[in-house]
């Protein structure tokens, strides 16, 4: 018999085969009363046919874990208002207990371990088909999405997108953006005026001496780099329009927006992506470093333990459509996955209070109070459940 499991919070299917415990062999010294030291051997061979799919989590953990989340989900509805102290946390479920009762329910009783057991290559080729990035990885889901949106609306208060009094420019949007990367958004925004301020026009910018951008923009810091590549861009849409404009953009969907934007020199997915969902108010998930980071902790992307297990098995088992090999967990790879999975509504929320939380309660250097922080909560479980059974005992 087969059961398939999922887990929300890891985001991967995982595959339990129910099997008869083999039975017990005797050895041929039998204990006798005068022998006390004699000793009956026990020997319960469990054969593995093939190496582990991926992921060393039973499948009634997985469930624990996931009707804890959703616990958490309809407790932080009730939250109104943001936290009034930094130590007030949404009420959850102790790890304490939820380890004591799947201790209690002897899970490798009857039952070969998760990660101990062949995969069935033709149900998980049905599955593989949500992330077009890591095929096979299905979180965040919606309710994933909507219940870490809840929890931070309840820390950060609610973001919605501001309706456009007047059209910014598409290319103004652009130049702000690039001004905008590794600085300040005060450094950034004096940058751009005045930069405006020295060249009204972009045909000025285009047919200005380098030296003079560079010095107009220095309090942003790169000044060098960023001024080739404001001039560079002027000049390539001159060539092809006649002039320096993007307004013709507005009209074009959005992957041919992202597609004639970083075919410009410096312009990657996070800047094309920022143009679309700041200035022309698409819906488009941008990852910059902080909504990177927080998304690998909240396991939204695949870790490196569990990509490294993957492309392992996809190349043992090369000629089969049912595993497609992962590429690298890139700050690209993540917003070509989180943009397909996260709903457009939720898209422009999430990002800005991700980097919300990402400069506040939770930066690099770690939560400043790990009890107020749902992304704190979801890399602790994540911990626990993909510990070695050694760590775990």
């Amino acid at each position: 018999m087969q059961e398939c499991g999922y887990n929300t919070v890891c985001g991967f299917a995982a595959f339990e085969i129910s099997v008869q415990p083999p039975k017990r062999k005797e050895s041929r010294q039998a204990a006798s009363p005068n022998n006390k030291r004699a000793k009956v051997k026990i020997e319960t061979p469990i054969k593995v046919k093939e190496e582990p799919f991926d992921d060393e989590i039973s499948l009634k953990v997985q469930t624990k874990l996931k009707t804890e989340f959703e616990g958490m989900a309809e407790k932080a509805e009730s939250y109104d208002k943001p936290f009034k102290s930094k130590t007030e946390s949404l009420p959850r479920t102790p790890r304490s207990k939820i380890k004591a009762e799947i201790k209690s329910e002897n899970l490798d009783h009857g039952t070969t371990p998760l990660f101990q057991q062949p995969c069935d290559l033709e149900g998980i080729g049905a599955l593989l088909t949500n992330s077009p990035v890591f095929p096979g990885w299905r979180g965040p889901t919606v309710e994933d999405c909507q219940a870490l949106h809840r929890e931070l609306v309840a820390l950060h208060g609610p973001r919605e997108q501001p309706k456009a009094k007047a059209k910014v420019p598409v290319l103004d949007s652009l130049v702000g953006t690039i001004l905008s990367q590794n600085t300040t958004s005060k450094n950034s925004t004096q940058a751009f005026a005045q930069l405006k301020e020295r060249f009204p026009t972009w045909e000025e910018v285009r047919t200005a001496g380098l030296e003079d951008i560079e010095q107009s923009i220095r309090v942003a810091g790169l000044s060098k780099i960023r001024a080739k590549r404001i001039q560079d861009i002027c000049q390539m849409l001159y060539e092809q329009k006649g002039e320096p404009t993007l307004e013709h953009l507005r009209e074009a969907s959005s992957d041919e927006i992202k597609d004639t934007l970083t075919k410009f020199p410096g312009i990657g997915a996070k800047t094309a992506s920022c143009v679309l969902l700041f200035c022309l108010q698409r819906p488009d998930f941008a990852v910059d470093t902080h909504v990177f980071r927080l998304s690998k902790l909240a396991g939204w992307v695949p870790d490196e333990k569990t990509w490294k297990s993957h492309n392992n098995q996809v190349d043992k088992r090369k000629g089969t459509e049912a595993l497609a090999p992962w590429p690298p967990v890139t700050r690209e790879t993540t917003y070509s996955h989180l943009n397909a999975m996260i709903p457009d509504d939720l898209k422009y929320a999430l990002h800005v209070l991700l980097i919300a939380h990402g400069r506040t309660i939770s930066p690099a250097s770690g939560p400043k109070d790990p009890q107020t922080c749902p992304i704190n909560a979801r890399a602790k479980a994540l911990k626990q459940l993909t510990a070695s059974p050694k760590a775990k005992a």
